[in-house]
């Protein structure tokens, strides 16, 4: 990676969501934005998610990188910052038609972004610790909207509320 590291607002965290453009990846970086003090970065190929008025609007309004390239090729990262304090890998191809016409390129493409950015972790020392799941539950949690089984976090988002819960006593 050959760009320095972008620096966070106050007491934020720089934020990478790979995938960002996308229905889901779009709603978590709006949630973010709006409720975080985040510096993020969007990094798509723009294939199905599309740079409408919201998106635009959106970057522009919170200042959010946008990072445009095909990650599955190892070089695109690159283009990235050399370090985040969290990465959420939403980018995959979907779909039952594509799934049902082409399974093995979705299966390859697939493999490739996880692959390629496991690899860009490890070599920047990236913590990507948080899942979608986690996510959700997280910000449920936040809310105390509802009461989640802990049958349905995974063993990092459990770890964090014993640690939460226990600073609180």
């Amino acid at each position: 990676m050959q760009n320095q590291n972008t620096p966070s607002g106050v007491g934020g965290k720089n934020v990478l969501l790979l995938g960002g453009a996308g229905f889901i990846g779009y709603n978590i970086t709006k949630y973010l934005a709006e409720n975080r003090n985040y510096t993020l970065t969007i990094a798509d190929n723009f294939a199905r998610g599309k740079q409408d008025d919201y998106f635009k609007e959106l970057v522009e309004k919170h200042n959010i990188k946008v990072v445009a390239g095909d990650f599955t090729d190892p070089a695109t990262y690159n283009q990235l910052d050399e370090a985040y304090d969290q990465v959420y890998m939403l980018a995959s191809v979907v779909g039952v038609d594509n799934a049902n016409s082409i399974p093995h390129e979705i299966i390859r493409i697939n493999t490739a972004l996880i692959f390629n950015t496991l690899e860009s972790v490890s070599y920047t020392h990236l913590r990507a610790h948080e899942t979608v799941l986690d996510l959700v539950c997280r910000l449920l949690l936040e809310k105390k909207k509802h009461s989640i089984p802990s049958t349905y976090l995974s063993l990092f988002t459990q770890q964090q509320l014993i640690q939460l819960n226990t600073e609180q006593i």
